[in-house]
């Protein structure tokens, strides 16, 4: 199995790290959505970049917690298959209308420890030996990859950037997808940044 520094470290997200310039899309009371082309594929990875009133403390335990804790828009059944402290690996089932249900493994890694006081959290689809056979009906999606980077600031407030890059797999037209991403990735954002603010105001 994964050790903390095994699955962080060494993750493999060169995705991250590849040429090309992310375009401005929108700005909102969230932030700022951005986007850029990946190589070889006709979808897009989405970043949001926002500065929010949480230390990086809590939000690197809020959003973490959040991520794994299966509660969001789609999961109709959610399983952690293992938990390693730093390193969290679960399986999801996700539905949503019109289309084919949907499934994947995905293992998270945490650095709290990232020089400056910074945090990062990075997700990846890990199906492998993590999840079980494709259900009746469902489409397994293969290519999901992202990151969540925390900063602090000067005036005890954070920066805070989510990146996402995901392929929906089966049949479904690129262009259908292509918007709902756009919006998956502001929903997604402010869904977590919301449950965030929760724990802090319950003192958690």
């Amino acid at each position: 199995g994964y050790t903390a520094l095994e699955a962080y470290t060494p993750f493999p997200m060169p995705e991250l790290d590849a040429p090309g310039a992310f375009k401005e899309l929108e700005k909102g009371s969230y932030g700022v959505l951005s986007a850029r082309d990946v190589k070889d594929s006709v979808y897009r990875e989405h970043r949001v970049d926002s500065v929010q009133p949480f230390s990086v403390a809590q939000l690197c335990d809020g959003v973490w917690e959040v991520a794994t804790s299966g509660k969001a828009d789609g999961i109709k059944l959610h399983k952690l298959v293992r938990d390693e402290g730093e390193v969290r690996v679960q399986y999801e089932q996700i539905s949503f209308p019109v289309v084919s249900e949907r499934d994947y493994a995905m293992t998270l890694a945490r650095d709290a420890k990232v020089d400056g006081g910074k945090c990062r959290i990075r997700f990846r689809v890990t199906n492998g030996a993590d999840a079980p056979a494709v259900p009746k009906n469902f489409v397994r999606i293969e290519k999901l990859y992202g990151e969540w980077a925390f900063s602090p600031r000067a005036d005890g407030k954070s920066d805070v950037t989510y990146r996402i890059y995901s392929e929906p797999a089966g049949s479904i037209p690129a262009f259908i997808v292509k918007g709902a991403q756009r919006d998956t990735a502001k929903s997604a954002f402010n869904d977590v940044m919301n449950g965030v603010k929760k724990r802090v105001e319950s003192g958690r």
